[in-house]
């Protein structure tokens, strides 16, 4: 069975990679702040916080993680910054044969007793991101409500944090659900290779016959365009199923079932996922570039040397975009 806390730590990681342009911490704030809608099973859920009491919920960054295996299922993270409590729980939804009808139940979050490291990772990665608490530790909620069944239009809040702050009080999530609106279909277009993407789950990057970016535990499943990973003295390697105009990709790689390879610089490379790379399966050259000037942000690097255990190396999907127009155009 997955380990939650290492699914959020890994998703919090794909978080700070997508989001470049600012600090990790500014990145991490302003993106979940902002994401408080989700869709499971076919229904909306908007996501928002009560108190009672003197409790505040100033400060508070709520996140949300669909479950990959279980599509009825979502995981609920709040993070306290200023106290340093995270607290998670398991939202499924089931839907009833009528249609205005849902059965909730809530359930723990926690991690696996034999992965307490896991937990370790996230704290330490909490601290990166948000450095004015040191030591952050899980929690769960006080208790567990039993399964429910409401109307759609019902508004149901789940008690997390009692005796909050310095005076008694309480925090939680309140939920909000309607059935979700399907997206009108859009012009029929012809399928081609920008339509390919790359998927890695639980990946290892394996350089001359060496494991060097940890075992890849809750790493994905991620699908990416162009999956690019950055090797210190070496640079950024950017991926790509196709070669590109006026960009100096060479076409040195093969995908086949769960594997991306390739040889450069007298290195051979292996990037392994636990799920087929390519959804269309066969096998599939694949385009290299090497870009040398690239340097991720040094937080981003504190974070994959707890997740590698030191050994190597920042995973980045964005970065292409700053590289893809011709030299001769990039001021």
């Amino acid at each position: 069975m997955r380990n939650r806390i290492y699914l959020l730590f890994a998703a919090l990681l794909l978080c700070s990679i997508r989001l470049q342009a600012q600090t990790v911490g500014d990145q991490a704030r302003e993106y979940w702040t902002k994401l408080n809608k989700r869709q499971v099973n076919g229904v909306e859920l908007t996501f928002s916080s009560f108190t009672e009491g003197r409790a505040t919920a100033e400060g508070i960054i709520r996140m949300q993680f669909p479950d990959p295996d279980e599509k009825n299922k979502i995981t609920c993270v709040l993070i306290n910054p200023s106290t340093g409590k995270f607290i998670g729980y398991i939202l499924a939804i089931e839907r009833l044969p009528e249609p205005a009808k849902l059965k909730i139940t809530i359930k723990p979050a926690q991690a696996d007793p034999t992965d307490a490291m896991d937990v370790a990772n996230v704290a330490k990665y909490l601290e990166t991101i948000w450095p004015t608490k040191r030591g952050y530790s899980f929690t769960s909620p006080p208790s567990y409500p039993e399964p429910i069944v409401i109307n759609i239009t019902d508004v149901i809040k789940i008690p997390l944090w009692v005796n909050a702050g310095t005076e008694w009080g309480v925090i939680g999530d309140q939920i909000r659900f309607a059935i979700a609106k399907d997206s009108p279909p859009g012009p029929a277009k012809d399928f081609t290779l920008d339509d390919v993407k790359f998927k890695l789950a639980d990946f290892r990057l394996i350089i001359n016959g060496e494991v060097r970016s940890g075992d890849g535990k809750g790493l994905g499943p991620n699908e990416w365009p162009h999956p690019s990973f950055f090797l210190p003295g070496k640079g950024l390697f950017i991926l790509s199923i196709r070669p590109h105009e006026g960009v100096n990709f060479q076409k040195i790689g093969v995908a086949e079932g769960n594997k991306i390879s390739f040889s450069y610089g007298g290195d051979k490379y292996e990037w392994v996922s636990s799920e087929p790379v390519i959804a269309q399966g066969g096998r599939w050259n694949i385009w290299v570039l090497l870009d040398t000037d690239y340097q991720p942000p040094p937080e981003l690097v504190e974070v994959y040397k707890l997740l590698s255990k030191g050994n190597c190396c920042v995973f980045v999907n964005s970065a292409f975009d700053a590289v893809k127009k011709p030299p001769s155009s990039k001021k």
